[in-house]
């Protein structure tokens, strides 16, 4: 699932680029849910959905960018 995410993130990095750089996008099912200044705030966003039916991107050029892969359970207060 989230190798199909993964990839619409990379077919449409450049676009994201023109408006969102430096921001942290989530997509889920090959869509784009929102834009947001932090990852946090990314998270927040998707408290109610499971993780790993979610990808969070930081929006950077591919060169710059770092993958992370987390398993970790995240808990919101």
């Amino acid at each position: 699932m989230l190798e199909k995410d993964f990839a619409f993130f990379k077919e449409h990095l450049a676009d994201f680029l023109k408006d969102h750089r430096g921001e942290y996008g989530v997509i889920k099912n090959e869509q784009v849910i929102g834009f947001y200044k932090t990852q946090d705030e990314a998270f927040r966003a998707m408290q109610d959905s499971q993780l790993g039916t979610f990808l969070v991107q930081n929006i950077k050029p591919s060169d710059q960018s770092i993958i992370k892969y987390c398993t970790q359970r995240v808990v919101f207060a």
